[in-house]
């Protein structure tokens, strides 16, 4: 009988490491929605302060510009702090036995992952659940054009239709 050893490397992060993340992840939020808040603004004005005005079609593009600026550079503050604090690397070495090779993604569940897909696959939930944090912030960002809500269905099928270990041993 023959065994596998499988080598995972993980970090763990500390109070700070949770803290500067989850504002990082805030501050996009609120950035994005700042922007819309604006375009709206800008898409339903009227009367003498049209936007076909240059004026205004001006003031629209300074402020969008200025949002832009201050987003980059938090952006960029609160994502060096969320490298900093990190965590170091923790190296977790586990022996299968080739007969009995079930490996589980730590803490994940496959039917929770598929129904967090189809249902709320249009803001990115299920891929944070599973772990990747940016794919989730692309589909929260592009969550409007109902092109991630079509993608976390059929995700949300895929994950159904595989099996336990190829489920392990994609987000394991």
């Amino acid at each position: 009988m023959t065994t596998t050893i499988i080598r995972r490397e993980t970090r763990k992060r500390g109070f700070f490491g949770i803290i500067f993340r989850i504002l990082f992840y805030a501050f996009n939020i609120f950035m994005l929605l700042w922007v819309s808040v604006l375009w709206y603004g800008l898409a339903n004005l009227t009367g003498q302060h049209d936007i076909r005005n240059p004026a205004t079609g001006a003031a629209g593009l300074a402020g969008t510009g200025m949002i832009a600026i201050m987003w980059l550079l938090g952006d960029a503050i609160l994502g060096a702090l969320v490298l900093m604090t990190r965590g170091s690397k923790i190296v977790v070495e586990e022996q299968i036995d080739a007969k009995r090779r079930q490996i589980t993604a730590p803490g994940r569940s496959k039917t929770t992952a598929a129904l967090f897909a189809i249902f709320l696959g249009g803001v990115g939930i299920h891929r944070f659940y599973l772990g990747r944090p940016v794919s989730g912030m692309l589909y929260l960002v592009f969550c409007w054009t109902l092109i991630p809500a079509f993608i976390g269905f059929l995700e949300g099928l895929i994950l159904l239709s595989i099996s336990e270990d190829d489920f392990a041993q994609r987000y394991a």
